[in-house]
């Protein structure tokens, strides 16, 4: 009613009073999250001029708050994208794969990235300088694809950290671990993307990275589409291809997911610095050990600023905003991911992996005809 008073009140003082109204017609209503309700009402007015009864469809705009300009600094879109991908000895085959979809879509169309391999290393396999190094396929596969593409500045390099069988699955050690060692390769205004092996590579998805994080301002924090258990998914549609489409039958959107995170160097580095009591820095491979015994302790002392990923390391000890928002083009494909290394003591980040593994499975009705399923086959079997 406020609006339609309003419209007529306008149309009023617009007209200057040639226009009566005489009746509401019909009316749409639709909300729009960026602007607030959108109407689009069919009045009924009598012209007074004419003595005439004519029809008038009017637009209006009820906006959700006062709009303002906020500043913001200049983004150039030719940033360069320094995308860090930890490599486990398991990961090899995914990994060969992400580079060579990264070749395809980043080096030989001259995108402005650069990969650098994070080369994880288990003491009991055989690591750089033997004939068997459990990564040598993979730093030969970096070799050949610089070289070829060594003319246009595009090239992967990787480096390597030798991290303790005890903490081969303490994901969220891990993530420090290598974003620690890492930045000291970079200069202070390097963009940082974190990437995994099981993510699809896409131009657009970089080029919101390059406009999402701002120095100083903002770090981007991407929802990926994250694919369903093939086992369970692609048995009831045995004729789709795996393309991972964005399809509510075949993935969705991972809230839990934080790993996927871009930021400039000189926030991390800043923020890292005052986050310190929690979780120490990591200098060198060596100090890995030392530091899962003090952040065992912090965890079991933690409250609210407890630290399980960078992610929210930025939320506790940085003044930077995090935008987090769903990324279309940000698709994982589904990998059984172990979270026997994270039970500690409050179970927090333990249980957040559950939450992630388990909504990874499938959709209910699959997961019901799985188990309807497989009941019906116990049942013939006894009667067999």
């Amino acid at each position: 009613m406020v609006i339609l008073n309003a419209t007529i009140s306008y149309v009023k003082q617009i007209y200057e009073g040639r226009f009566q109204f005489k009746k509401f017609l019909r009316g749409y209503r639709r909300f729009d999250p960026a602007r607030g309700l959108d109407y689009i009402m069919d009045l009924v007015w009598i012209d007074t001029l004419n003595a005439e009864v004519t029809h008038k469809r009017i637009e209006v705009c009820k906006p959700l708050g006062k709009t303002e300009l906020v500043p913001m600094p200049y983004i150039m879109e030719n940033t360069r994208v320094n995308m860090i991908l930890p490599v486990t000895a398991g990961d090899r085959q995914l990994t060969k794969k992400f580079m060579e979809h990264y070749t395809s879509v980043c080096m030989e169309k001259h995108d402005k990235t650069f990969l650098m391999l994070v080369l994880l290393y288990d003491p009991i396999d055989p690591h750089k300088g033997a004939k068997d190094d459990v990564f040598l396929d993979i730093k030969q596969l970096a070799l050949s694809l610089s070289n070829r593409y060594k003319r246009d500045g595009s090239r992967i390099a990787w480096i390597s950290i030798s991290i303790p069988s005890s903490q081969k699955d303490n994901t969220v050690l891990l993530e420090f671990a290598v974003a620690d060692l890492v930045v000291k390769k970079f200069s202070q205004d390097s963009l940082i993307l974190m990437c995994e092996p099981n993510m699809d590579i896409r131009q657009d998805y970089l080029n919101r990275v390059r406009m999402n994080t701002i120095l100083q301002r903002q770090v981007f924090s991407p929802i990926p589409f994250t694919e369903f258990n093939p086992d369970v998914t692609y048995t009831f549609i045995p004729s789709r291809s795996r393309e991972s489409d964005i399809n509510k039958n075949y993935g969705h959107y991972d809230v839990h997911a934080t790993r996927h995170i871009s930021f400039y160097i000189k926030d991390y580095v800043t923020s890292r610095k005052l986050s310190e009591s929690i979780i120490p820095i990591i200098r060198t491979d060596r100090d890995i050990s030392t530091t899962f015994l003090r952040y065992q302790n912090a965890y079991r002392n933690a409250s609210n600023n407890f630290i399980s990923s960078i992610y929210s390391m930025f939320i506790s000890y940085s003044n930077v905003h995090i935008l987090r928002s769903v990324e279309p083009s940000l698709r994982l494909r589904y990998v059984d991911k172990s979270c026997s290394g994270l039970v500690l003591a409050r179970n927090v980040v333990y249980d957040k992996c559950r939450q992630t593994k388990e909504l990874s499975l499938g959709t209910r009705s699959q997961l019901a005809k799985v188990i309807l399923d497989y009941q019906s086959l116990a049942v013939s079997k006894m009667n067999a």
